[in-house]
């Protein structure tokens, strides 16, 4: 019993840790077209965090707006990753207000 008690607590103060070290990154997502998220479809107003790779699809549009990184728009055809501190575009077009991009090396 006093085993189950110790893994008990251990799991907790574990747990607690992890969460606390979350995603730094979060979003929302407003969406039009075919655009997924960790290559699943994303809904119209879901949540994008740290990590997430957004894709967008011909035709499609995806806007993620965070009260610390402002607005992010992923134009058709783009595949991106939301990283901590920056947006990593792996191709195509992206616009963003307060959230730096990086592409190939370089940082904008």
């Amino acid at each position: 019993m006093r085993i189950l008690s110790v893994m008990m607590t251990l799991m907790l103060i574990f747990s607690s840790t992890v969460w606390a070290a979350g995603p730094a990154f979060t979003g929302n997502l407003r969406s039009s077209g075919v655009v997924l998220t960790n290559a699943v479809p994303a809904p119209d107003g879901g949540t994008v965090r740290s990590g997430d790779t957004v894709v967008t699809r011909p035709g499609a549009l995806a806007v993620v707006t965070s009260a610390t990184h402002g607005r992010v728009e992923l134009r058709p055809d783009s595949e991106a990753r939301f990283a901590n501190d920056r947006l990593e575009l792996t191709r195509g077009a992206v616009a963003a207000a307060r959230l730096p991009v990086a592409v190939d090396g370089f940082t904008i």
